[in-house]
């Protein structure tokens, strides 16, 4: 039966237009299930009389029919087991009945405040009004608080108790009574969603029964003084018992958590409770990150008890180490058999001290991923296979640059690390990738005259225009004027072994080449002589000025304590835009990196970090693209055109490490983050910008000593929910904290030194973009591809060495303590998947410890999930040469032969990825999970009304056209896309154009700019160029010819068929 909502029933905020409604009776339930996990923690539920509204974020609706007359109520159930049970639902649903008699009530008194308060938060009342939330503001009981992604609140109670909450956090007051002068009452509070840190206060310590919090996964008796808490909206959770006890129960019994740190996971409401073991203080402050400016004393304990437990840890180390050297000595006496030997005192007193305190500073910075290299703009922000990663390296540095920081008070920083040698294994061997070990789609580019190549690599585009993605790589020689930079070609083979030497007039560009007006592009400090930057970092960045060919960033933060970073001109190498204005040890170009096109203007935009600027302040410079000629010189003391973003205090060295990250924020513009490792005694610190230089949010270390910060990669959606992701990297040598999704999880690797890791884009084409990390294991260097999930987990060797959750590779012959570049280079060989680049500069081909380099080159592949559709094989419902169609939900298509047409078969779930030709994707739902149709022009073919405004905007890429096909008879299909679909599309297409076509006058197309109203009077052209100009970073021109209105921004241009009436309108 048709649901038709009551006069009374508040309309969702959120809620753009009405979507598909299911009606489910409450009549003899005692369980309802819904059909998406949406309608549990992130719906938005209201009362409809006696029914039960629920509205999922995609805008479908559940309606509960009869829910408010069940006696009792059911349970809420939704497919990854988070339940809405009655006591829920009156937590967080009134009807306007009630609020209309709450607004009438007068004798309400406060029985809490906002003490603190970070970023975006809302309190609505229970008489429905709704206020930001400000230091000071007084909480109410039936009061509900909610946050945003980087929002934090901590509220304090009357009696005490405290409540801080953060990550999208949404949380109600169901009661809340005291009675000061017993100092007794009750405390019930619901969490639907968000990170939690709740402290007890006098009811507590009166009576633990008296305070409970439920949840949609189970709920939690208070019997202790701290408990935190991470409720995901998908179902998942943990509890964690910071001191005291608790009991935590569901559906399916409960458990009591007593120990410090002790751990609980829980799956579902219904499901058994899994105990995770008590874990590190440490692992708990990366988890409560977020919480840290709101409740410091919370976040300062658990950094003290990390501290601590490290001391702990290196004593307990060390008496180990020194009870094993004694056990080795007495059997080496007990096997000299009696005979005499020489001791030499002095000699075994300089063996037995501990190791020289070494202290590795990063280095150049090998830059951050971009999807777009036409216009730099990393809207995929991992970049699928149209659109190249940088090297980003994540992993210990490369040794020279700032000065080495003194060693913090009682801190002991092992520098280089260990060599592998640790209790823990990594695991037998993976895909051998040493070189001429001949595995199938691995190729090793190397040198001979000591060169060091692969000391950084970058991802470049199609720099020949050949349909197949190349990438650039430099060396790393001691020798003047020995620094080259290289282009790698990509090609169908995959095949791209070889010296670089014999490679100069194939497809690798050298100084060589160039110098023989062979090559396209040239890196030199002194263009008139020839003379390469020393230990260069290098970033591909995509058009700068408009000419229609990708220009490079590089960046000469080590050659002089100066430093300078210049633009280099794809088309005329010999001109480059400089930096001046620069003083001594500022360290201009330390890092560089892409960040796409930050002002929607159509041309790429950079960052160069400067950490040495003011006593190591720190600072990073933002140049953003123009047309115009690559020539000239910036000077950042007087009339800088770019932005200045600056470090807070001497010391915390803002700039070490800068990166690209897509639209981090969704608002349609590309951001970006900037590293302080020097932060806080070395603590370290991460800062997001949104494009204006306004800050997004700040991420911090938790031990004095990591140096947080100090590398950065951009590694794509790694989680799958349309926003960017990323790994920063740490001191601390094998630790680096995966950010997806808002939230932080823990790669540790047990003791063995983290050599290097970066994004490497779809390396499996699941839809997912995934990273690799490269772990030292003695002479050993095992390097994991992780896959990409859409529940992200902490990672340790174990996880690691799981083959569904990583790929293995391994490289026998590494040297001790050196570093590791990696790198997606993208589709390289135009089969569909993303490849990588592994950069070993260390490698040594003629054994005279000189270091001649390599580039190892992994093409991606079929691993970790084996749900593949290719033409003719297996899954394809469709037998046709050149058709690839599914054939069930959640199937990954892959164009392997470089011009297949994809048909999702009316099929949800699906990822599509096109290779290196022409390709067509026939679309039926909006139920896909990616779309990237590659390299080549690539065509959505459309025949059913779609709504692209409910899905985020950046799960469609590399597409070219859009083609609505409507019968001839009508009526024909209605397409709505908003101004952020576009721009999307515009940054990600291989033209820098997007057509959309019309096969007849059937078909409509509506366009969304997203604000409130409607002033659009006359839906034609200039109406059209008015929306645009909501998200454009300049002015909007108009033109026609050739059947279609054209639209132009900057490098952008949006071609609509005008031959056909066209619907344009305003969509709320």
């Amino acid at each position: 039966m048709a649901h038709t909502p009551h006069g009374d029933l508040p309309q969702s905020e959120n809620s753009q237009q009405e979507g598909p409604v299911e009606v489910i009776s409450a009549e003899g339930q005692s369980l309802v299930e819904v059909p998406g996990n949406g309608f549990i923690s992130n719906a938005d539920m209201s009362r409809d009389g006696n029914d039960l509204v629920l509205e999922s974020p995609d805008g479908a609706t559940v309606v509960v029919e009869g829910y408010f007359l069940a006696d009792p109520a059911p349970a809420i159930e939704s497919p990854d087991g988070g339940v809405l049970t009655p006591q829920l639902v009156d937590s967080f649903v009134r009807s306007p009945a009630q609020f209309a008699a709450n607004s009438s009530a007068t004798d309400e008194s406060p029985v809490g405040a906002i003490e603190e308060v970070k970023g975006e938060a809302t309190v609505t009342h229970a008489d429905g009004t709704s206020d930001p939330v400000t230091i000071g503001t007084p909480v109410y009981q039936g009061d509900i608080i909610e946050t945003s992604g980087e929002g934090a609140v901590n509220i304090v109670f009357i009696d005490e108790t405290s409540m801080a909450i953060s990550e999208n956090a949404r949380m109600a007051v169901d009661e809340y009574k005291f009675d000061s002068s017993t100092e007794s009452g009750a405390t019930n509070l619901s969490v639907l969603r968000g990170v939690f840190v709740f402290t007890s206060g006098l009811i507590g310590r009166d009576d633990p029964d008296d305070v409970q919090i439920d949840t949609p996964v189970g709920s939690i008796g208070i019997r202790g003084t701290i408990i935190a808490g991470h409720i995901n909206a998908g179902g998942e959770s943990e509890i964690t018992v910071i001191e005291g006890a608790i009991v935590v129960k569901n559906g399916s019994g409960e458990h009591t958590l007593s120990v410090q740190f002790e751990t609980v996971k829980l799956n579902g409401f219904n499901n058994a409770i899994e105990d995770l073991g008590v874990l590190k203080a440490q692992d708990i402050g990366g988890r409560f990150g977020s919480l840290s400016d709101v409740a410091p004393t919370f976040y300062n304990a658990i950094q003290d008890t990390a501290k601590e437990q490290g001391h702990n840890e290196e004593a307990a180390n060390a008496e180990a180490d020194a009870e094993a050297q004694a056990d080795a000595d007495t059997e080496a006496q007990t096997e000299d058999n009696g005979q005499d030997t020489f001791e030499d005192p002095q000699a075994e007193e300089i063996m037995m001290k501990d190791p020289v305190f070494h202290q590795d500073v990063q280095g150049a910075k090998e830059p951050a991923p971009m999807a777009d290299m036409r216009h730099g703009d990393p809207a995929r922000e991992g970049g699928k296979n149209h659109g190249p990663l940088p090297g980003t390296h994540m992993g210990p540095p490369h040794g020279e640059g700032l000065p080495p920081p003194p060693p913090p008070p009682s801190v002991i920083n092992n520098g280089g690390g260990s060599s592998g040698s640790s209790s823990s294994s990594t695991g037998t061997p993976g895909l051998d990738l040493t070189n001429g070990a001949g595995s199938p789609g691995v190729s090793h580019i190397v040198d001979n005259i000591n060169n060091q190549i692969g000391h950084s690599i970058s991802a470049v585009g199609d720099a020949n225009n050949d349909g197949y993605a190349d990438f650039m790589f430099t060396n790393n020689s001691t020798a003047a004027g020995e620094n080259h930079s290289y282009i790698m070609y990509g090609n169908s083979s995959g095949n791209l072994s070889g010296l670089v030497s014999t490679l100069n007039d194939t497809n690798i560009v050298s100084f060589a080449d160039v110098d023989a007006d062979q090559g396209e592009l040239a890196i030199f400090a002194n263009p008139s002589t020839g003379t390469g930057f020393d230990h260069a970092a290098i970033s591909g960045i995509g058009d700068f000025n408009g000419d229609g060919v990708n220009d490079y960033l590089v960046g000469q933060g080590q050659n002089n304590a100066t430093g300078n970073a210049f633009i280099v001109s794809g088309d005329n190498p010999v001109n480059s835009i400089a930096l001046g204005g620069l003083n001594p040890a500022d360290l201009a170009g330390h890092s560089v990196s892409a960040i796409g096109d930050i002002d929607n203007d159509g041309y790429a935009d950079v960052i160069i970090g400067a950490p040495g600027t003011a006593t190591n302040t720190g600072s990073a410079f933002i140049l953003t693209g123009h047309m115009g000629t690559i020539i000239g010189t910036e000077d950042v003391s007087t009339g800088f055109t770019g932005t200045r973003v600056n470090g807070a205090a001497a010391g915390d060295r803002f700039g070490e490490s800068v990166i690209g990250l897509g639209d981090f924020d969704s608002d349609g513009k590309s951001d970006y983050a900037v590293g302080a490792s020097g932060h806080n005694s070395l603590t370290g610190k991460v800062s997001i910008y949104k494009s204006d230089g306004s800050t997004i949010t700040d991420l911090f270390g938790t031990n004095v000593g990591d140096q947080f910060g100090s590398g950065l990669s951009a590694i794509g959606d790694f989680d799958g929910d349309g926003k960017s992701d990323l790994i920063i990297g740490t001191e601390s040598t094998d630790t680096a904290r995966l950010y997806a999704g808002g939230t932080g999880y823990e790669i540790s690797t047990d003791a063995h030194r983290i050599m290097g890791g970066g994004g490497v884009g779809d390396f499996n084409a699941d839809g997912y973009d995934d990273f690799a990390i490269a772990v030292e294991n003695g002479s050993r260097a095992d390097i994991y591809v992780v896959f990409g999930d859409d529940t992200p987990i902490n990672m340790t060797l174990a996880e690691l060495n799981d083959p569904s959750k990583a790929f293995k590779m391994s490289y026998e012959g590494i040297a001790a303590g050196s570093d590791i570049s990696i790198s997606s280079v993208g589709d390289a060989n135009g089969d569909g998947f993303d490849d990588m680049a592994i950069g070993i500069s260390s490698y040594d081909i003629n054994s005279d410890t000189l270091g001649d380099g390599q580039v190892i080159v992994v093409n991606g592949r079929e691993v970790g999930n084996t749900n593949y559709v290719r033409d003719g094989y297996g899954l394809d419902a469709n037998g046709g040469a050149g058709n690839v169609s599914a054939s069930a939900n959640s199937q990954h298509l892959v164009d392997m032969s470089g011009s297949d047409n994809f048909s999702d078969n009316g099929f949800a779930g699906l990822s599509f990825r096109g290779g290196h030709g022409d390709n067509e994707i026939f679309l039926s739902n909006t139920l896909f999970q990616d779309i990237d149709g590659g390299l080549g022009y690539d065509t959505l073919r459309i025949d059913s009304s779609l709504d692209f405004s409910n899905i985020d905007y950046e799960r469609i890429s590399g597409i070219e056209e859009i083609y609505l096909q409507g019968s001839a008879l009508g009526p024909g299909p209605t397409l709505t896309l908003t101004v952020e679909n576009i721009f999307n599309m515009l940054k990600s297409s291989d033209t820098g154009e997007l057509k959309i076509d019309f096969s007849n006058d059937f078909s409509d197309l509506v366009i969304d700019d997203g604000i409130l109203g409607d002033p659009y009077a006359n839906d034609d052209a200039a109406d059209i160029a008015t929306a645009l100009g909501t998200l454009a970073g300049g002015a909007v021109s108009i033109g026609s010819g050739g059947g279609y209105d054209t639209f132009t921004v900057g490098g952008y241009q949006l071609l609509i068929d005008n031959t056909n009436p066209l619907t344009f309108q305003y969509v709320v």
